[in-house]
């Protein structure tokens, strides 16, 4: 089939589609919050597992599917806005509100509820939300796996049931185990993390391996400012102020040190705030989520935290942050609905007949037939993700 009646072909396509749904508006995208988020694909599925260290997570850490994972964690202005469509629901602004993050109470608003602004702080909308606990980054990934709603019930269930959330009276937990099955977004697991943080699938040009640390190195990274070391600990003062207008690490922004990022692009894995995963605590020692302890301490050797095997127990009601992760999203899903129909041919031929290099799904850094044969096959194996 030569270029032009390919051309007609996926012309005809979109247009029959159309006519076919007579005359149906395309739905209102409902992927605003996954495009704020700056995502890593993890691949290599069925990756050696990491071997261990003093007896610690040997045999975690491989993962037999690709997944997503956000770069950073969740930031200051993403949980802003989740907060500000349910703050204003009677009292669940004082339930949701971080402890350490770049947000205050809006003086200026009267209710119903509550709601908040970024502070005057340098680059609020970048800090992270680390006052955050492990139940409100469920109802977070709840709200997200339900297209952003504005109702209330979105936040109760979806990917995690809140309705589990309890407590026993010897302090243990029984809040749902894992995410649901169908889940779209969830918070990171403890295999999802520890791959997507220490494993290289060519480390040192020598095939798969695993770092002892974040910041693809074996070598403990370095104190100091951006440019001159690997993470923002022991800095005085004057320097704090100078970074984050603040003497404090706990308002350093996410993604200052670019340059220490895990084999995959991750930032922000070593000092800063604890990162809660899904998974309870690995040893079982107490039913207790588990999280990676960091720290921006100016006293003590901090070394082991970032250590790959150093996980910690984190009761469910203490705070942290988090990091999102996600299926991966069909190309072919234009419209960023989920779903592969002829909402994603219509917004196909316009894109590609705009020469919108979105479409470029062959990556020749072009648009010709190629892109076309490609996105028809993908259209009809509607194409989607399967994480089996």
């Amino acid at each position: 089939m030569n270029r032009i009646s390919m051309m007609s072909g996926i012309v005809w396509a979109g247009l029959a589609c159309g006519m076919a749904a007579g005359g149906d508006e395309e739905p209102v995208s409902p992927a605003w919050m996954d495009e704020q988020i700056e995502w890593v694909t993890i691949d290599d599925p069925g990756n050696m597992a990491y071997p261990g260290m003093h007896g610690m997570l040997e045999g975690r850490g491989s993962v037999d599917y690709s997944f997503r994972v956000s770069r950073t964690e969740i930031t200051t202005g993403q949980w802003l806005e989740f907060l500000n469509i349910f703050g204003t629901m009677d009292d669940l602004g004082e339930l949701l509100v971080p402890t350490i993050w770049g947000g205050r109470f809006d003086f200026n608003y009267h209710g119903p509820g509550e709601r908040y602004v970024l502070t005057h702080l340098a680059n609020q909308p970048e800090l992270i939300s680390a006052g955050v606990t492990w139940r409100q980054a469920a109802m977070f990934c709840n709200w997200m796996q339900n297209g952003h709603s504005d109702d209330l019930s979105a936040i109760f269930d979806g990917v995690y049931d809140t309705s589990t959330f309890t407590r026993n009276d010897d302090n243990t937990y029984n809040d749902q185990d894992t995410h649901g099955p169908d889940a779209r977004y969830w918070i990171v697991t403890l295999d999802e993390y520890l791959k997507a943080v220490y494993y290289d699938p060519d480390k040192n040009g020598q095939g798969p391996g695993w770092w002892l640390y974040g910041h693809s190195s074996d070598e403990p990274p370095v104190y100091g400012m951006p440019g001159v070391g690997d993470v923002g600990r022991e800095l005085s003062d004057e320097e704090l102020i100078e970074l984050c207008g603040h003497p404090s690490a706990n308002y350093l922004p996410l993604g200052l040190y670019p340059e220490a990022q895990s084999p995959w692009g991750l930032l922000d894995v070593l000092g800063g705030h604890r990162d809660f995963v899904e998974d309870w605590e690995p040893t079982l020692y107490r039913r207790a989520r588990a999280d990676k302890l960091a720290s921006n301490s100016t006293t003590g050797d901090n070394y082991p935290y970032d250590e790959v095997w150093f996980f910690n127990t984190r009761p469910t009601s203490l705070d942290g942050g988090f990091r999102i992760a996600s299926q991966v999203r069909p190309r072919v899903d234009l419209n960023r609905d989920w779903d592969v129909n002829f909402f994603d041919v219509s917004r196909f031929v316009g894109l590609f007949f705009a020469s919108d290099l979105a479409v470029d799904l062959d990556d020749d850094g072009g648009l010709d037939v190629d892109d076309v044969v490609a996105f028809l096959e993908m259209y009809r194996a509607n194409v989607k993700f399967d994480s089996n």
